[in-house]
């Protein structure tokens, strides 16, 4: 009877042993990228953006992405655009999220499309989006506090035509 007893505790101590020891294994680490690049863009308005609001702006996106580690890729270049409601004020754009859509030509030969928001704001630059074909389809693709300037325009004495922006981008 006390082998029983001894044999059962035992047991339930090794099924406590497992059951807890794979509950305290370390999470898995933050979200990695495929690759991560710098990047410049432009962005012109059409038409120019005035102050206040700017009812269905379009935004002709033109990047250049460099220094790109961790992938296959060192390098692209890319075109797209948005459509959006857009508010300026003495050179700066915001708004809460801007549906865009990009394609990336990379130095390998290969291609990435890209469907992403913009958040613009004094406080608030963010890009999040997925690859939705090519290389890297269906990962994720994130920026945050990309910094960005009026480039020709204030919106204040005259219409905001082109904006620059610069940061890190992951996909």
């Amino acid at each position: 009877m006390r082998r029983s007893v001894a044999a059962g505790v035992v047991g339930a101590l090794t099924l406590v042993s497992v059951l807890v020891g794979t509950g305290a294994q370390a999470a898995p680490s933050a979200r990695q990228f495929s690759t991560k690049c710098s990047f410049a863009g432009i962005l012109t308005y059409k038409p120019a953006l005035n102050q206040g609001e700017n009812d269905f702006a379009f935004i002709k996106l033109r990047f250049t992405l460099r220094n790109c580690t961790g992938g296959t890729v060192t390098s692209g270049e890319g075109a797209g655009g948005s459509e959006d409601t857009l508010y300026c004020e003495n050179g700066q754009v915001t708004s809460d999220q801007v549906s865009s859509k990009l394609v990336i030509n990379w130095d390998t030969g290969d291609r990435t499309d890209l469907n992403f928001f913009f958040s613009f704001g004094p406080d608030t630059n963010d890009i999040r989006g997925v690859v939705v074909y090519g290389l890297y389809k269906g990962e994720d693709v994130k920026s945050r506090h990309f910094s960005m300037r009026a480039k020709k325009g204030n919106c204040a004495d005259t219409p905001l035509v082109r904006s620059v922006i610069r940061g890190t981008i992951g996909i």
